[in-house]
């Protein structure tokens, strides 16, 4: 071994470490950092375009000039961690996470909702303006629709043929017609079907395919439920991000970018048997002003 590597201690490194995000409010506030759970890779990449001029004149051109034009520092990482904060940045909408509560605006007993048929098809129930998603699900319906002989008290939405009138025996259409999962609070029109229940009366007929029908059903009372929902125009999410390193070998450091332009990076991989979701997020590394650091990189002590 030489002389000069006797004198000298390489640190190796393996990578490893957390993520944190702090979304910056009004004028660049910090709100606090949010650790954003733990992360299959995180990557610095540096990259620099250069003007070059060369001669005009004689055989061979020489280079006169070679000078950086513009430099770019981006934090990229990909997170095992699917949480609704974390979709929320990865589709556009910023950090925030609203939420819904199917307590308001319900259509239940009390009320019926129009629905135009096909066969073969499903409906969500509960769509409207103010819930574009529909409610999330349906219990068992009150004993308005139970008595008709059509409606059991494992049935969670009945159907029926006149508007504004709760379920009969003269109204309500055969559950053969239909099926309910009331977990998504949706209901299936089937291709065909009719057959009266063993015992029970005569059910009116499901109508033609663009036929309206109305459905009495009772969504379950939940608590709120996160949601995230994207806006009309993406959101230009400015943050700070901090790395900490936590290595299984060598003496590691600290990153620290103050203002960063946060967006989604690459797929999320909805159906896969071969791998888990992941979620990227890329920050690009911005110039936070009045002379201070983009990008500041702390030893940690040792």
């Amino acid at each position: 071994m030489s002389a000069i590597s006797d004198r000298h201690s390489d640190n190796i490194l393996l990578g490893s470490g957390h993520l944190f995000i702090d979304v910056l409010g009004a004028a660049g506030a910090r709100t606090g950092e949010r650790y954003l759970g733990d992360a299959a890779g995180a990557t610095l990449a540096v990259e620099s375009e250069r003007v070059q001029v060369f001669s005009g004149s004689g055989p061979v051109a020489r280079q006169l000039v070679n000078k950086v034009r513009s430099l770019t520092r981006r934090l990229s990482a990909t997170l095992h961690d699917v949480s609704m904060e974390n979709l929320a940045l990865f589709v556009g909408a910023g950090d925030a996470v609203g939420s819904e509560t199917d307590a308001a605006a319900r259509v239940g007993d009390a009320a019926a909702e129009a629905l135009t048929v096909r066969r073969g098809r499903w409906y969500q129930l509960g769509v409207s303006a103010a819930r574009p998603a529909g409610v999330r699900a349906v219990r068992d319906a009150t004993a308005a629709g139970k008595d008709a002989g059509h409606f059991d008290a494992g049935a969670a939405a009945a159907i029926v043929t006149t508007a504004a009138a709760a379920p009969s025996a003269a109204n309500t259409v055969s559950r053969s017609y239909y099926a309910v999962d009331a977990a998504n609070g949706r209901i299936y029109i089937r291709e065909s079907g009719g057959a009266t229940e063993a015992g029970k009366a005569a059910a009116a007929a499901l109508p033609a395919n663009g036929g309206t029908v109305y459905v009495h059903y009772t969504p379950v009372a939940e608590a709120a439920r996160a949601q995230v929902a994207t806006p009309a125009t993406p959101q230009d999410v400015r943050a700070a991000v901090r790395y900490i390193e936590e290595t299984a070998t060598g003496r590691g450091r600290n990153l620290y970018a103050p203002l960063c332009s946060v967006a989604a990076s690459g797929e999320l991989a909805l159906m896969s048997r071969e791998t888990e979701q992941q979620i990227q997020i890329a920050a690009e590394i911005l110039e936070p002003g009045d002379g201070k650091a983009a990008l500041l990189i702390d030893e940690q002590a040792s």
